[in-house]
């Protein structure tokens, strides 16, 4: 028996094979985790060629239907808001890259609000569709086209659920880096696969999110952007949101509904207190030095 490879996020020996799934482009996908890191990636890594025939319009409209994409690609306002927020707080103004920009909602936000904005995107249907709304974006795979970019470029940069894509997330981050004014920011959003209810469940793997290379926890991802040369990391996770939908519905009584909200506080300002790091979304911020 082969040995186990070297975790490229952590560089620890100490890796096991997780499981395997059978992909579309006969990809076999070993999976393995990181005793060290705790996180989980894939080896060998696929051909770019097949990630690149994953991203067509069906990944956008189709995916739930094989835990690959979206079954309607939507992202709700109160996660762009999230993401502007906490942008917003660090750049107030300037030119902002979104790398894997999907069909550009964001940047057409960050757009209205002031920002220059530019993309890069490796389905052709999406950039189109970015394109239809009058956002600039680059069509490729980043790895492929960044030396079409000129360097120290932007005041910041975004992948917003896109470096557990991506084929090797250090080269990724650091060649972002390049294009990146000095002080200026990298945004990431990514799962996190310690935080609920993920918690590196095969049932969840299998079923959601099959494509990804990469199963990230909060050590895995600040291995990645130190191993990137990125200074001042900051992560955070997100908490559920207030349970609106539960609040307005009238098959509830008062008192289930008084019961939601308080348990929702409890999550939001108790727990996360006590667990930074126990939701299942992160959120990692950090600085190119100047």
């Amino acid at each position: 028996m082969s040995a186990s490879p070297v975790c490229p996020m952590c560089s620890s020996k100490k890796t096991y094979l997780f499981l395997q799934d059978h992909l579309p482009g006969n990809w076999l996908k070993n999976l393995y985790r990181c005793e060290s890191c705790l996180g989980g990636f894939v080896s060998p890594v696929p051909d770019l060629q097949i990630l690149k025939k994953l991203y067509d319009e069906s990944y956008f409209a189709k995916g739930a239907r094989t835990g690959i994409g979206y079954d309607h690609y939507a992202p709700p306002d109160a996660f762009f808001a999230y993401l502007f927020t906490h942008l917003n707080r660090r750049v107030r103004s300037g030119v902002i890259l979104e790398i894997g920009c999907a069909t550009g909602e964001f940047l057409v936000k960050l757009k209205d609000a002031g920002y220059e904005v530019f993309g890069i995107e490796i389905s052709e249907w999406a950039t189109q569709q970015a394109k239809s709304k009058g956002i600039e974006v680059i069509c490729g795979a980043f790895e492929d086209v960044y030396q079409f970019v000129h360097p120290e470029s932007f005041d910041a940069i975004l992948m917003i659920d896109v470096l557990e894509h991506t084929r090797d997330p250090i080269f990724f981050v650091s060649i972002a880096k390049t294009l990146l004014k000095p002080g200026g920011l990298i945004m990431i959003h990514t799962p996190n696969y310690l935080g609920t209810p993920l918690r590196f469940r095969k049932e969840i793997i299998l079923t959601e999110g099959r494509e990804h290379c990469f199963y990230f926890t909060p050590q895995a991802v600040k291995s990645v952007v130190k191993s990137a040369g990125l200074k001042r990391i900051q992560i955070i996770t997100r908490p559920p949101g207030p349970p609106y939908g539960s609040l307005v519905r009238k098959d509830i009584s008062f008192f289930q509904k008084v019961g939601k909200l308080m348990s929702w506080l409890y999550k939001r300002y108790v727990l996360t207190q006590i667990n930074p790091f126990r939701w299942h979304s992160m959120l990692i911020l950090c600085r190119k030095e100047r």
